[in-house]
């Protein structure tokens, strides 16, 4: 009985330490939006830290399809005009779809993205923007 205890001690033991040495991934959904019927568009906007990871998620019913109208603003720690600019971007995709946001440059002082998706093929989608930042 003893050695069994002992057994399954360590076997706990051994188990928490695994789960101690992996990195916690926390993930938070800064901002989401959806299309309905009184909504035809989805918009999501956000201010971005460039040392946080972003992904761009669009959920819907499986071959669901959309196109996305997107604006990012940004200004480097300097605020020169080298390092700070908007830019657009349209594409088209098709749920579920994710895209990673990745910092145009690092030690940004401002960094903003804004987007408008429109399904295009009538059924409704679902957009987040999901911070995901492995410490």
């Amino acid at each position: 009985m003893i050695r069994t205890t002992g057994i399954l001690l360590g076997l706990t033991l051994l188990a928490a330490a695994i789960v101690a040495v992996r990195p916690a991934i926390a993930s938070a959904v800064l901002a989401e939006s959806q299309t309905s019927v009184a909504h035809p568009v989805a918009t999501v906007r956000a201010a971005l830290d460039w040392r946080q990871r972003y992904t761009l998620q669009v959920d819907g019913p499986p071959g669901a399809t959309f196109s996305v109208a997107a604006v990012e603003s940004y200004v480097d720690a300097g605020a020169t005009m080298s390092g700070s600019a908007d830019r657009s971007v349209q594409f088209q995709g098709t749920a579920p779809h994710s895209i990673e946001l990745v910092a145009p440059q690092a030690g940004l002082r401002y960094w903003r993205y804004a987007l408008v998706v429109t399904p295009t093929g009538g059924e409704h989608v679902m957009v987040r923007l999901v911070s995901t930042d492995a410490s």
